[in-house]
C-alpha cells in the first residue's frame, strides 16, 4: 500500500503537554497498582484496548511518521524515505492470528501495531518474526532479512536497525497484552505462548527485554504514542511507563507493582465469614473499578458489609463498559 499525504504532522513539544493532554494516564497506573503477573497484565488489557477501531485511521500514518517535506520515518531502518516509497507494516501480522479472526481484523486497524517502512522491506519481511539475523539473504541498508537461531531451530527472521529495536519490542509487548489470543499460528508460535501470561516464550522474553533496555523510549516515540491516542483513544503503556515491562517479564517479574504488599487491597472472593470479614471488596483484576454492582437485585452504593447479609448464598451481578454477568458468594458465621 502506497501513501501520499499533504497533511502536516502535529508535534507535541514538551512532555508536560503530552501528559496534560491525556488525563486518563494516572488512572491507568492506579488500576495497575498492587497487582502482579496475570492480574497486572490483564489490567492493561482492560484499560489500554483501543476505544475506536477505524480503518480510515491508517491513512494518517504518514502524518504520524512525517519528518520534513514529503519524507516519512522508516521505522525499521530508522531513516527517512519518501511517502510514495512507504508501505504499512504490521509488527504482529494477522497471519499469526488466523484462529482469532476478530482480533486479527482489529490488530490491522490498531495504529500502535502499524509502522511505515520501504515497500521492498515490507515484501521481503513477509510474516517473519523480528530477531537477530545470523545468516543474511537480503540487505536493506541496516535492515537484514535472513535466518536466525531461535528456540533450537533455524527460522526466517528480520532484524531492524539498532535504533528501532526497542520500539519493536514495546509494540510486541503491547500486542500480546491487548490481544491475548488462545492460539498463535505461523511464526507467531515461535515467539508467543498460548496462555494469558507470560504470553512470550522464554527466548522471546530474553530477546525483547534486551532490545527494550538497549533502545529506551525517546521523545519522538512518546509523541507518536500520544498522537495515536488522540485518534483511537488508547496508549501503549510500555511507551508511557516503560518500567512495566520489568514487572511482567524482566528483573522485577513476580514483584507487586506500585505499592508495598501490606497495602494491597483485598480482592473479591467466593466466601466470607461474618466473624472474620467485615467488608466485601468488589475489586477484581478482571473488571474496571468503575463497574456497577448489585447484590440480590439491589444496587450497591457505597460499601457492602457481611453484617448486612444473611448466612447462605447471595447473587452478585456486575456491569462494566465491556461486560456484564453474575457470580455467587457465600456468607458463613
Amino acid at each position: 500500500m502506497y501513501f501520499h499525504s499533504p497533511m502536516k504532522r502535529y508535534f507535541l513539544l514538551i512532555s508536560a503537554l503530552i501528559f496534560t493532554a491525556v488525563p486518563s494516564l494516572p488512572d491507568i497506573m492506579e488500576y495497575a497498582k498492587g497487582r502482579t503477573g496475570t492480574a497486572l497484565k490483564n489490567s492493561f488489557r482492560i484499560h489500554c484496548t483501543p476505544q475506536r477501531y477505524d480503518p480510515v485511521h491508517t491513512s494518517q500514518l504518514p502524518d504520524i511518521y512525517l519528518l520534513n517535506g514529503d519524507d516519512v520515518l522508516d521505522m525499521l531502518s530508522n531513516s527517512p524515505i519518501t511517502s510514495t516509497q512507504a508501505s504499512i507494516l504490521p509488527v504482529i501480522p494477522p497471519k499469526w492470528m488466523e484462529q482469532s479472526p476478530l482480533e486479527s481484523n482489529r490488530i490491522m486497524m490498531d495504529l500502535h501495531n502499524l509502522l511505515l517502512t520501504e515497500t521492498t522491506i515490507a515484501v521481503d519481511r513477509e510474516s517473519f518474526p523480528f530477531a537477530p539475523v545470523s545468516k543474511t539473504t537480503e540487505v536493506h541498508g541496516n535492515v537484514n532479512v535472513g535466518y536466525s537461531h531461535f528456540r533450537n531451530d533455524l527460522i526466517n527472521a528480520i532484524e531492524p536497525a539498532d535504533e528501532s529495536k526497542g520500539n519493536i519490542a514495546r509494540i510486541i509487548f503491547y500486542g500480546i497484552t491487548v490481544y491475548p489470543i488462545a492460539l498463535w499460528t505461523d511464526w507467531g508460535s515461535f515467539l508467543f505462548e498460548n496462555n494469558p501470561y507470560p504470553s512470550l516464550s522464554p527466548e522471546a522474553i530474553e530477546l525483547y527485554m534486551e532490545w527494550h533496555r538497549s533502545d529506551p523510549v525517546d521523545m519522538d516515540e512518546l509523541n507518536r504514542c500520544m498522537e495515536i491516542n488522540e485518534l483511537q483513544g488508547n496508549i501503549n503503556p510500555f511507551v508511557t511507563n516503560p518500567e512495566i515491562a520489568e514487572y511482567l517479564w524482566g528483573k522485577k517479574a513476580g514483584e507487586i507493582y506500585g505499592i508495598e504488599e501490606s497495602q494491597i487491597p483485598e480482592m473479591l472472593k467466593a466466601s466470607y465469614s461474618k466473624h472474620r470479614d467485615a467488608k466485601i471488596s468488589l475489586k477484581t483484576p478482571y473488571l474496571p473499578d468503575t463497574s456497577q454492582w448489585w447484590i440480590d437485585g439491589k444496587k450497591i452504593d457505597g460499601e457492602l458489609t457481611t453484617a448486612s447479609l444473611s448466612e447462605g448464598k447471595h447473587e452478585l451481578r456486575f456491569k462494566s463498559s465491556e461486560s456484564y454477568g453474575k457470580l455467587i458468594i457465600t456468607i458463613t458465621k
